[in-house]
């Protein structure tokens, strides 16, 4: 008897939310075919504020539910930025915003809650507020840039240290030089399209991580659950670590390599390297590779797959390959 009845509370509670649910969906058509303007529900709005500044060596912006781009410009003899503030309709500021050049320093920054709206996107804002910072052609000292909810985009700076941080949304590096590039991406992916820098570090831990065109002294790639995909790579020191997800590395001279995935596939094209550590716990590793086979020392590992190579000493180039559950297949340019 109890079990009939707390079936049928259950039964009415789901129909109940059905009909709950028609009934606002239908109010809310009916009076959008009225014309009714349910933005009008919204008080808030962004006013868009510029400023300009001479003597910054160091940026560093921290805003954050807006996306943030960064470019030059060659015409630009001082800096640009312009930047979204949330006010109500009296003009008055919501949130707090912090706007500072002082000692060399241009620091911006912001903390507001984010403008959902009322119930069924009423109010919501539909595009994101931006940050746009344009910057002289010269070279600067360090950059910071960070968002909480936004899109984070870079191109052709020319700067010290290069920090971008994004925790929900992507980021993209264009055409960039730098000492140290450092993106990271909780849940977006990191690209970076043509850069020179003594090191750099592209982590997204949901996402994707692409590097391409890009001059380095070292390059550490790492993704939880979201492909790696290098293409046109010279430095001298590669590792990349991805937990699900593929590895992709083409037309690339590099020093020492080290890939490692735990499920999914390595594929290596046209890679011309000294020193190769490839692990894949659960996935395939294919691989066309510079010199011949009689270039390298190797070592492989296929515990529930095959290889199409096998053990050998004596060559100046070492290739370790090692796989619990698929299949090793290399060939050589040079054979």
């Amino acid at each position: 008897m109890k079990t009939g009845s707390k079936i049928f509370t259950i039964v009415c509670c789901a129909v109940g939310g059905a009909l709950l649910l028609a009934a606002c969906a239908l109010f809310v058509t009916g009076m959008a075919l009225e014309g009714w303007d349910f933005t009008a529900l919204n008080t808030a709005r962004y006013q868009t504020r510029t400023q300009t500044f001479t003597g910054i060596e160091d940026i560093d912006i921290s805003y954050p539910f807006a996306d943030i781009a960064v470019k030059t410009d060659e015409a630009a003899e001082e800096i640009a930025l312009s930047y979204p503030v949330r006010v109500d309709r009296d003009g008055n500021d919501l949130g707090y915003t912090h706007l500072t050049a002082e000692g060399g320093l241009l620091q911006l920054t912001a903390k507001e809650k984010p403008s959902w709206g009322f119930g069924f996107g009423i109010g919501i804002q539909v595009s994101a507020p931006q940050v746009v910072l344009t910057l002289p052609a010269t070279a600067f000292g360090d950059i910071s840039i960070g968002s909480d909810a936004g899109k984070i985009a870079v191109e052709g700076v020319t700067c010290g240290n290069l920090l971008l941080s994004a925790d929900l949304g992507d980021i993209e590096a264009k055409d960039v030089s730098c000492t140290q590039l450092t993106a990271t991406a909780s849940a977006g992916a990191v690209a970076v399209y043509g850069a020179a820098c003594e090191g750099a570090q592209l982590t997204a831990d949901l996402g994707e991580v692409r590097a391409e065109n890009v001059q380095c002294g070292a390059l550490t790639c790492t993704s939880q659950l979201g492909s790696a995909r290098i293409e046109r790579l010279q430095c001298e020191k590669l590792s990349v670590d991805v937990e699900t997800g593929d590895i992709e590395l083409e037309e690339a001279a590099v020093q020492s390599i080290e890939l490692s995935v735990e499920l999914g596939d390595i594929d290596l094209r046209q890679v011309d390297a000294q020193e190769l550590d490839l692990a894949a716990e659960m996935g395939s590793i294919e691989g066309t590779l510079a010199g011949t086979e009689e270039d390298y020392t190797i070592g492989v590992t296929a515990n529930m797959g095959s290889s199409n190579i096998a053990d050998r000493f004596g060559g100046t180039r070492t290739l370790v390959a090692a796989t619990e559950m698929g299949d090793i297949t290399i060939t050589f340019l040079g054979a």
